[in-house]
């Protein structure tokens, strides 16, 4: 007789204010030669960092000219890439903002 499976919700709780969208876009002219901002990827990543720093992956964000992301209380701020590594497919990126909640690093 198997026990109980353990819930995942408490994490989920814990951990859901500090997951992000990140949305990445790219220059492109339209057919009057003008630059617009097309649309080049969009994944989730997470703040590890009360000071602005996060996580999420490369791909999403490769060759990005603007990167925007949207917390969970709904604000939506540019970041800037400060590091990103193609093989594990992880990019560190920072947003002009403190006191973010920051996935914890100590169980509760």
């Amino acid at each position: 007789v198997l026990g109980a499976i353990p819930s995942l919700a408490p994490m989920v709780k814990v951990a859901k204010p500090s997951i992000v969208t990140v949305r990445s876009f790219v220059t492109s002219r339209n057919a009057f030669g003008r630059e617009v901002p097309e649309a080049q990827g969009i994944g989730t990543g997470f703040v590890y960092d009360a000071k602005g720093y996060l996580l999420t992956n490369n791909h999403v964000i490769e060759d990005a000219a603007q990167i925007v992301v949207k917390l969970v209380d709904g604000r939506e701020l540019d970041a800037t890439v400060v590091g990103k590594d193609k093989p594990p497919d992880v990019a560190v990126l920072k947003l002009d903002v403190t006191d973010l909640p920051a996935l914890p690093t100590e169980p509760s």
